[in-house]
């Protein structure tokens, strides 16, 4: 009866166009919500098999409740299909340079390739959008390998209410990616309960993903009366009668899964009996004591079970998603006979199910079977059945601990408050370092949120490490609020551990510089970098100069309704000893575009480029050199050159931002040039790569200039230019980017064009009292 499908014509007819919309190579998303038990997972399976059947492949990844799952659980789940049955010269040629950011995410690819080298670090913004860019390339190429390009991919995403930040994140990435790819995703989730607010990571995904892609919500209700009738008629072998059906559908409303659970209830509880060939019942239908609610329903089917089984069933509802017949055989100490004796029954009852054949994995049918038997455990005996987990676990996996860290970590919080619970603590900072290693931010600062709930309040020195790595993590997955408490509590516990000053200050100084990345503003973390300072002593080192070029020197000019952020130049001395140290990437620091050099000290700077080995330091060299030749010598040659030369080392080690900005640049080469086809097809390029970071991302002021300067010669929307830049030149908040007197300039202009001569001069009043207090470079 489990396998019964009825129904959902329209919902697979949506699902079908939108897959022959991307074997046309227009792909798109597709998400499949309802209440639990409604047939999600059916409705997306009924479809994989259609999608199968027309040569399509399709990849299926999971996401489970709690943070035990690997980063980008349910992504690295669908890849890991595909990389275990490839060979390793197709999967070679198939990765080409992403292949180091993929294998982050999955160790079979070092396997096949076993002379592949690490990815380089890259900024935590840039390291991120380099692994999502990875799999959506990747996706790309398997796309492209079906026996028929026309017959696409599938990515089926289940049960997203579950996922991981990071991977919403990524989902957010692969939709606005995915418009051009023989690709169709299909997301299903639970309808949101009560409690589920805005600010919750899916529906904020959801909300960006509307906005900025677009997506087809499909919305699943209850099967019909005559569907549900068929239902039960198949499950039956026969009609039933209509006051029977009458009565379950009026307590289902249609719900295949409660449906279920009730035929199973009534013929189990022989309340409906098979004789003479036909179904009958000797009970009145308010004599059928049909349960209310799915969970009594489980309920009742438990109580049937016996006790050696449900003992069982009360173990595994205490793991973390699947499991297998060891850690179960470890944990109960029944012989294997009579604990495969207890599955056989739970398989039979339909409480449980297969996943995996080879080798054995079970799982709870239903998220919901899983929590009625969790629920049914007083809540001290949970927490003994964790830590008892946890234990088991540790000696189960002994060698094997960096494999299973996040799993044993979240069973001993779960275990938290009972004695031994902050053995967790190493098994939650091993899982982060995996987390950080792939880019997985969120994922990690959940981690470091499990560490110092369960790290000893007496141990001042570790809660500091603790809340210094919670409060990066943060800043790097842009979570900036919290990240701003964190910081607080971690300078309150370097205080209280008496850490020495110059540890402290590095402390503080990796704080802030991660909170002035993700873009906090100037008043969160500049006290961190005055408090870093003010414990430093004469002579002043390098420490010190990393400090002083966090600062933000730059002067606020207001000339309303016009807000200018004035760079003020870098600290002399701070620049002096960065130069004159070893450390590159300290010294590309000191590397200021909106700084004013000639033309020998920018060929200086790239000669001293071309020694480096960081490629964080060389992109950001080349950037500085192909800003300088393109706007202060004219050299519009040798800065697309310069811009060229960036592009191919983004691309080389999956800076998607630094591809944007040498794409940019590379568009303003060609308009001076002239070249005006080749400066269209580098900004088109440009502007869908932003798109795909997201419009809230720092590139996109930039960009927004280069419609502004095309339109010099071409078609432009002069009045939707002429809004984006009177908003970057009178925010307030956007001053403290010293982006000069450009977003001005562009508003005044583009106002022009627009043919909003008032508001081109109310702008350009504002403008000259500014144009007068700065250095005439600017």
């Amino acid at each position: 009866m489990a396998d019964i499908f009825i129904g959902r014509r329209s919902e697979l007819e949506a699902l079908h166009r939108g897959l022959d919309q991307a074997c046309a190579g227009k792909g798109s998303l597709a998400l499949l919500v309802g209440e639990a038990g409604i047939g999600k997972t059916s409705v997306a399976r009924e479809f994989a098999e259609h999608a199968r059947q027309r040569g399509s492949t399709v990849l299926w990844g999971r996401c489970f409740e709690g943070d035990w799952q690997p980063p980008y659980g349910p992504w690295v789940e669908a890849l890991s299909d595909i990389v275990r049955t490839s060979d390793g010269a197709l999967l070679r040629r198939e990765l080409g340079p992403v292949a180091p950011a993929l294998a982050g995410l999955l160790p079979d690819i070092h396997a096949l390739l076993p002379d592949l080298s690490d990815a380089p670090s890259l900024r935590p913004d840039e390291g991120r959008f380099r692994v999502y860019d990875a799999v959506v390339r990747f996706l790309s190429r398997v796309a492209a390998r079906a026996p028929r390009v026309c017959a696409g991919l599938v990515l089926i995403l289940d049960d997203l209410h579950w996922a991981d930040t990071d991977s919403l994140h990524l989902l957010r990435y692969t939709a606005r990616a995915v418009a051009n790819m023989h690709m169709f995703v299909v997301g299903t989730y639970r309808e949101p309960e009560v409690g589920v607010t805005a600010q919750h990571p899916l529906m904020q995904t959801l909300a960006l993903v509307r906005s900025e892609a677009g997506c087809q919500h499909l919305l699943l209700r209850g099967l019909e009366y005559p569907e549900l009738t068929e239902y039960l008629t198949q499950a039956a072998g026969q009609a039933l009668p209509q006051a029977l059906v009458q009565a379950v559908y009026a307590e289902t409303d249609g719900n295949p899964f409660y449906t279920h659970e009730i035929w199973q209830h009534l013929t189990e509880e022989a309340k409906i009996l098979h004789r003479a060939g036909r179904w009958s019942t000797d009970s009145s239908i308010d004599e059928l004591g049909i349960p209310e609610g799915v969970r009594q329903v489980v309920g009742r089917r438990l109580t049937r079970l016996s006790d050696e089984t449900n003992a069982m069933l009360h173990v595994a509802a205490g793991l973390s998603g699947e499991f297998g017949l060891e850690i179960l055989q470890s944990l109960i100490g029944l012989q294997e006979g009579d604990l495969l004796d207890c599955l056989d029954e739970a398989l039979e009852g339909g409480v449980l199910r297969v996943v995996e054949d080879v080798p054995p994995r079970y799982d709870f049918r239903h998220a919901i079977v899983r929590h009625t038997v969790y629920g049914a455990l007083n809540p001290d005996r949970r927490l003994r059945l964790h830590r008892r987990i946890a234990q088991e676990m540790e000696r189960l996996y002994a060698g094997l601990e960096r494999d299973h860290a996040a799993e044993i970590a979240a069973q001993y919080y779960a275990a938290r408050g009972l004695p031994g619970a902050e053995k967790g603590v190493a098994y939650a900072l091993m899982a982060t370092q995996q987390a950080r290693a792939a880019y997985a931010h969120a994922r990690a600062a959940a981690l470091l949120r499990q560490a110092r709930d369960l790290a000893p309040t007496e141990e001042h020195g570790l809660r500091a490490e603790i809340l210094t790595q919670l409060a990066l993590a943060e800043a790097e997955a842009l979570m900036l609020d919290e990240a701003q408490v964190s910081a607080e509590e971690a300078v309150v516990a370097l205080s209280a551990a008496a850490v020495e000053p110059c540890v402290q200050a590095e402390h503080l100084a990796s704080m802030a510089r991660a909170l002035k990345e993700g873009g906090s503003r100037s008043s969160v973390w500049e006290p961190l970098v005055e408090r870093g300072l003010a414990l430093l002593d004469e002579p002043h080192d390098l420490l010190w100069a990393r400090l002083m070029l966090l600062r933000n020197r730059y002067e606020h000019i207001v000339s309303e309704p016009l807000h200018v952020g004035h760079w003020l130049g870098l600290d002399p001395e701070a620049v002096a000893i960065a130069r004159a140290s070893s450390d590159e990437d300290a010294y590309a620091l000191t590397l200021e575009p909106l700084e004013w050099r000639t033309r020998e000290e920018t060929e200086a700077v790239l000669a001293i480029a071309r020694s480096w080995h960081r490629p964080a330091a060389i992109m950001r060299a080349l950037d500085v050199v192909g800003r300088d030749r393109l706007y202060r010598h004219g050299a519009h040659r040798e800065g697309g050159a310069c811009y060229t030369e960036l592009l191919a080392m983004a691309e080389r080690y999956g800076s998607i931002p630094a591809q944007a900005e040498a794409l940019g640049q590379i568009s303003v080469s060609h308009i001076a040039q002239g070249d005006l086809a080749s400066a269209q097809q580098a900004t088109d390029r440009v502007l869908e790569i932003v798109a795909r970071l997201g419009i809230r991302h720092r590139l996109r002021m930039f960009l927004q200039a280069l419609p502004s300067v095309l339109g010099y010669y071409l078609e432009a929307d002069w009045p939707t230019l002429a809004a984006e830049f009177t908003r970057f030149a009178t925010d307030p908040a956007l001053a403290r980017i010293p982006a000069g007197t450009g977003p001005a300039a562009y508003a005044i202009y583009d106002h022009v064009r627009a043919g909003n001569e008032a508001e081109a001069r109310r702008l350009l009043v504002a403008l000259i009292p500014v144009l007068e207090r700065v250095e005439p470079t600017m």
